[in-house]
Parts: C-alpha cells; structure tokens; sequence
C-alpha cells in the first residue's frame, strides 16, 4: 500500500541522489487528491493563507504545475488567478520539499 509518508521518504532519497523527483511529486499529489486530506496535519503560514492550498482540488492542481502545464490553462479548469497559482507554485511547493527534506535529515 503506498503511503504519504512513503511517498516522502522516496522523494527526499530521490533528492539526495539526484534523481528527478517529479514523478513521485505527482504520485504524492494524486494520492493526496484521492484521500483529499491533508496527511501530517500541519500548514505553515503561508499555506494557510495560500488560496490554492485550500482549494478543495489542490492535489490536481499541484499535479498540473508539476506537470509543467501552463498557467493560463490551469486557471480556467480550476477558476485560480495566474497570480495565485505563480505565488503556490513558487512558495507552497518548494516549501513542502524543503519540509520533506528537513523532516527526513531530524
């Protein structure tokens, strides 16, 4: 059974060894879309303000920016500003791999 936690633990060791996480970032991102909660339980505060973050379709979201999908068509499907999407994008997902890292080395 695939677990966030393992999920996590891949993709920090797929870090290390610098390999390309980006198709555990997905695998995280459906699975989290398909459990729709949030499986630590914990937000920082910019994920708490973010618009995208609480967006009841985050997971296909995140998985269509990790998929390089442009920002125009990602605000159609889900109805979030260009803007919005940039700032989770650039804040949001490099926070939570940074989490994943720091949660993995303590």
């Amino acid at each position: 059974m695939v677990t966030v936690k393992g999920l996590q633990q891949r993709i920090v060791k797929a870090l290390e060894t610098g390999q390309d996480p980006a198709p555990l970032l997905k695998e995280l991102a459906e699975l989290r879309t398909k459990n729709a909660t949030e499986a630590e339980g914990e937000t920082t505060e910019v994920e708490s303000s973010c618009r995208v973050c609480q967006h009841r379709e985050r997971g296909a979201i995140d998985k269509a920016l990790q998929e390089g999908r442009s920002l125009r068509d990602i605000e159609t499907e889900f109805n979030v500003s260009r803007s919005t999407l940039s700032r989770h994008k650039n804040h949001c997902l490099n926070l939570r791999a940074i989490r994943l890292v720091e949660d993995s080395e303590g």
